[in-house]
């Protein structure tokens, strides 16, 4: 008898445990998971996990399913009986009370009327929410320099068309590679984001192509949508041409219809900003040769006039000149004629000299101190005082000025660097600072 036992001891020892078996059968089914197409019954929600059966067009065939809160939460699907759709995911036996079930990862609905359906509905309930409100759309920075980017990176035509269509602005484009439709669109989609919202971005773009309603459902979730309007940063949609407007574009910041679009909104403010710098360039130009202009005028006007009044000055000495001459020429036909007459006319001659020389003295010196000499001076002062408003406002507008204010200049081959395109690896460059300078050589370009 006791042999008999310890035998059947023996044809025991390598039988399982219910839940080591359970375990390895779990592990085998794992493996054999799928994509299902059925209609919705017996839905039933318990702590935001929602248990269903997935019933075949056929009816001779029948799915328990479940899917976890989390995954339901993401799939923004509000699950009702008699719905079609299609699920994701792999067979599991609850060990507990060795029920079989689909664990279903994502859920999908099937045809275009009920994707509208669902999607009227969120839109409604979003919009009254205050979700869409023009009032709390973000302005765009007005120099956007670091841009977040999600797209899919498949065929890379969104991305390229995206890229090429980004001026040379300085900018940093983070990218972060994402599905943009399918199943698993929505997870990647909300993973990106939140990625990016760990990092230091001035603006975020998400793009894709266009398509119909079905393969926009992932731009149509609730998670997503909630995730855009709290984004740190301002959001730019382009998802291309639609005649739905997609959920996550009405709750962006700035919503456009394709990725180049999307780069010329970025490119806007930068493009504004060096056409004022150009005009204001202009301008700045045409003041000074304005001023020049007139001042030059002035000093001609200035020089003319002391011209006319040496002129006049040069007359009166030529008209004494006459006068003496004449005067000599009389005193010299008395000598000859009128011997007797020599000692008047010497007298006569010596008078009228002085005063004409007087007369023209007088006159010179009148001349000279109350007119000439008063509007000479007040021209050579009036001119002096344009001349240094004139220098003040240049030493304002010199670019060596923002020196002191933490900026420098770059300098290769005694001409300013403006673009990076003029410089290349192994380049000597001078650093100009506010108090001095430094020789520096170009290791790498940065674009």
């Amino acid at each position: 008898m006791a042999s008999d036992k310890k035998s059947a001891q023996q044809d025991n020892s390598d039988a399982l445990s219910v839940r080591d078996y359970l375990a390895i059968l779990n592990a085998t089914l794992t493996q054999q998971g799928g994509k299902i197409i059925g209609e919705v019954s017996d839905s039933k929600t318990y702590n935001g996990h929602v248990y269903f059966s997935l019933k075949d067009k056929s009816g001779e065939a029948i799915l328990s399913c479940v899917i976890w809160r989390f995954n339901y939460a993401r799939a923004g699907i509000e699950l009702e009986n008699g719905m079609e759709i299609v699920i994701n995911g792999a067979p599991n036996i609850y060990a507990k009370n060795g029920r079989f079930s689909f664990i279903a990862d994502t859920i999908e609905l099937v045809g275009e009327g009920a994707l509208r359906k669902q999607y009227e509905k969120l839109k409604a309930k979003l919009t009254t929410e205050g979700l869409f409100d023009p009032k709390y759309k973000r302005q765009l920075p007005i120099y956007p320099k670091t841009i977040g980017v999600i797209t899919s990176m498949k065929g890379g035509v969104v991305i390229h068309d995206y890229s090429n269509n980004l001026k040379k602005f300085g900018f940093i484009s983070k990218i972060v590679d994402s599905r943009v439709e399918g199943p698993d669109a929505i997870k990647e989609l909300l993973d990106s984001v939140r990625t990016l919202k760990k990092e230091s971005v001035d603006v975020l773009v998400i793009i894709r192509g266009g398509g119909s309603l079905e393969s926009f459902a992932a731009f149509n979730n609730e998670m997503l949508v909630r995730e855009i309007v709290n984004f740190p940063a301002p959001v730019i949609v382009g998802v291309g041409h639609h005649v739905d407007v997609c959920l996550v574009g009405l709750a962006a910041d700035k919503m456009v219809s394709t990725p180049t679009a999307v780069a010329d909104l970025l490119n806007e403010s930068w493009e504004q900003a060096v056409y004022e710098l150009k005009r204001h360039k202009q301008g700045l130009i045409d003041k000074y040769s304005g001023i020049l202009s007139n001042k030059k005028y002035e000093i001609q006007n200035a020089s003319s006039i002391i011209k006319d009044r040496f002129t006049m000055i040069f007359e009166s000495f030529r008209e004494s000149e006459k006068l003496l001459m004449a005067t000599l020429y009389k005193f010299n036909y008395s000598i000859q004629t009128k011997k007797e007459t020599v000692k008047k006319a010497l007298e006569t001659m010596i008078r009228c000299l002085t005063e004409g020389i007087e007369d023209k003295y007088r006159y010179i010196g009148s001349v000279w101190t109350d007119k000439m000499y008063a509007r000479y001076s007040h021209a050579i002062y009036h001119i002096q005082t344009i001349l240094e408003h004139s220098e003040r406002n240049i030493l304002q507008n010199n670019p060596e000025r923002q020196l002191k204010l933490g900026y420098s200049i770059i300098v290769s081959n005694d001409q300013v660097v403006r673009s990076v395109s003029k410089l290349k690896a192994g380049d000597m460059v001078t650093l100009k600072l506010s108090d001095g300078g430094a020789l520096s050589e170009i290791k790498n370009i940065i674009k």
